[in-house]
């Protein structure tokens, strides 16, 4: 991390406000740069849900369960 971010960071926050009580220095959030592979994780999942077959197994349960909700409803 770059210590002049941080820096300028900190010379931007309203002082007289931490000082009087209106905020805290606990609740200061320094941002961070992470990967985002969400993207990623929801493809290798979508995939695998259809390499292992649990798609038939999802769309046989909903017919099942609609057939069994027409039978038994009134």
């Amino acid at each position: 991390m770059d210590i002049n971010l941080v820096q300028d960071a900190w010379n931007l926050l309203p002082l007289d406000q931490i000082a009087g009580g209106h905020w805290s220095v606990d609740s200061l959030v320094i941002a961070q740069q992470f990967k985002d592979t969400l993207g990623n994780d929801f493809a290798s999942v979508w995939n695998n849900f259809i390499k292992t077959g649990q798609v038939w197994a999802l769309l046989i349960g909903i017919v099942a369960g609609y057939v069994i909700r027409t039978f038994t409803s009134f």
